[in-house]
């Protein structure tokens, strides 16, 4: 079963945009923040290097640090691009997207402080923010297990739906049947006592000294056993698949410590 028609995907994929918008707003903002604007959904580290790098070129009287903290800000967004790029397949990439962000929400919080003394309450949305994609990598996570057990549980019904038809189409085989005639020789040794003849097991007929039955047997490859009543002698004989008509011989013979029965494919 494709990812797509699992249940549980759509919640995963909604964690996917999420982390995607996440790593689009953090990347504007590398660079919008030189202009005094950033975006909301956006990584706080991100933020937070590039505003160093300002505040040190205004300390240093430079135009220099910036770009070098913008730099380190956009690298700190390659953990965010590679969780959305292997995320797709590997729901491991997905929690190391929650642990990312939750690390970044919390150095908002530590933030907060000293941006709301300075006057600064949009922060509040910040968080609010911050909360809703938390929420979103969070349900990603838990979506991204259940679509595995329910991709395993698809794999198990499509098994068990396969073992069935194998099933079905070994009985309808078994179906097929051709004529096969059984002699018993007639013999003095166990006289008095049947000849019971198995096909797989199954009993399909007993024979009495020096009688002959025909009897129908599989077209496939069967397993061909015959036993004295008494179970003082069996044998067993692998019959090779066809379509035409066999015969067997089955004669008791005496060894030097039991009895056996010989089976002959005429």
């Amino acid at each position: 079963m494709e990812a797509n028609l699992l249940p549980s995907a759509p919640k995963y994929k909604n964690a996917r945009i999420s982390l995607l918008i996440v790593l689009i707003c953090s990347l504007i903002n590398v660079f919008a923040l030189f202009a005094g604007y950033y975006f909301y959904f956006s990584s706080r580290i991100a933020l937070v290097l590039v505003a160093i790098g300002m505040q040190v070129d205004v300390t240093a009287g430079t135009t220099f640090f910036k770009f070098v903290f913008a730099a380190l800000a956009v690298a700190s967004l390659v953990p965010y691009l590679l969780s959305w790029i292997f995320s797709k397949k590997r729901v491991g990439w997905m929690i190391a997207a929650l642990a990312l962000f939750s690390v970044d929400t919390l150095v908002l919080l530590i933030d907060v402080p000293y941006v709301i003394k300075g006057g600064d309450y949009t922060i509040i949305i910040d968080i609010v923010v911050h909360a809703i994609i938390l929420f979103e990598l969070a349900i990603g996570v838990k979506s991204g297990f259940a679509m595995k057990k329910e991709a395993e549980d698809a794999a198990m019904q499509e098994q068990k739906a396969q073992a069935e038809n194998d099933e079905t189409v070994s009985e309808n085989d078994e179906s097929k049947t051709r004529s096969a005639v059984v002699t018993r020789e007639k013999s003095f040794l166990g006289a008095v006592v049947p000849f019971i003849v198995y096909v797989n097991g199954r009993e399909i007929c007993r024979l009495k000294n020096g009688e002959s039955q025909t009897v129908n047997v599989p077209s496939s490859s069967f397993e061909l056993s015959v036993a004295l009543n008494n179970g003082l002698a069996n044998a067993k004989k692998t019959v090779e698949a066809g379509e035409e008509e066999i015969s067997f011989v089955l004669k008791a013979k005496m060894g030097f410590s039991s009895s056996n029965i010989q089976i002959t494919q005429k």
